[in-house]
């Protein structure tokens, strides 16, 4: 099983961080092969993504969702789900909580298919909100440990390969060069080998029954391996679906406020607009310290 990993938000100071993962048995190079041949519009979200029109990025991520889960969401609440968000996870931010009342796709654009001859594994995310991200600063734990410890769950799914060998790809994580250490913590009973410390880090995995992983970590991933480019579209989009919510519940609340990417120079203005009193009374669930 071939999994692809790559996340979506971590820099901004508003809006989550989002994790996706995307598995196929078939290999990569055949993956590439094929999806080139249908034009399917998979690459890397930020050469894909326009800010304002959600319309590209959404009519390929809708493509590789009902591809990799045979299920096509309905609206942000089942989009949600199945990155491994419940509404309990966003209950207390008024913005994250009419997700059923959002309909996908957004746009009216047709939704990308993506050739049967590859297989799907599954996929499986995760979301990662400012409360979740200052809740574990305020333990110790940084943004780059949060959003690994993150990818570590994902890498436990049950994906429907079960026991086989797995071969995981992963976008870089920020500018980290060594991941041994996060990898032997991760499965201390196993032997974690380097393979190489160049482009690529890249490790084995040796566990019982001989039973092997090999992971990869890239510098722009996206444009090496199809499934690393999956889930970042993925990842993408349900970071800025959330994003929709978000803007909308608060241009309501103030119908002259303009929406927000929630990148740093941007989300700077747009606090300063919303004013103290609203940074104070929602600072911990609103804003990555």
């Amino acid at each position: 099983m071939h999994i692809g990993i790559d996340e979506a938000g971590y820099g901004p100071t508003l809006g989550p961080l989002c994790v996706a993962a995307i598995a196929s048995p078939t290999p990569p190079h055949e993956i590439s092969r094929l999806w080139q041949e249908a034009a399917c519009g998979i690459r890397d979200s930020k050469r894909l993504h326009r800010s304002q029109h959600i319309g590209p990025l959404e009519s390929v991520a809708l493509g590789i969702i009902t591809w990799a889960t045979g299920y096509s969401p309905a609206n942000a609440l089942e989009l949600f789900a199945l990155m491994g968000e419940t509404p309990d996870h966003r209950a207390d931010a008024p913005w994250c909580c009419n997700a059923t009342d959002y309909p996908l796709p957004l746009a009216q654009e047709p939704i990308k298919s993506l050739p049967a001859s590859v297989v799907p594994g599954g996929l499986h995310g995760r979301i990662l909100h400012p409360w979740h991200l200052n809740t574990q600063r305020e333990q110790g734990i940084n943004r780059l440990r949060s959003e690994w410890l993150a990818i570590r769950e994902l890498l436990d799914a049950p994906w429907d390969a079960g026991d086989a060998a797995r071969t995981y790809a992963c976008d870089r994580l920020g500018g980290r060069t060594h991941y041994q250490h996060d990898l032997q913590e991760w499965k201390p009973q196993w032997n974690c080998q380097a393979v190489a410390e160049e482009q690529g880090n890249c490790y084995r995995l040796l566990g019982p029954s001989a039973l092997a992983y090999e992971l990869g970590f890239w510098v722009k991933g996206e444009d090496r391996h199809p499934l690393i480019a999956a889930a970042s579209i993925v990842a993408k989009y349900t970071r800025e679906v959330h994003m929709h919510l978000f803007n909308d519940w608060w241009c309501k609340q103030m119908r002259w406020l303009k929406p927000t990417a929630g990148y740093p120079q941007d989300a700077k203005r747009w606090l300063h607009q919303i004013g103290e009193g609203h940074r104070n009374a929602w600072g911990h669930l609103l804003v990555r310290q």
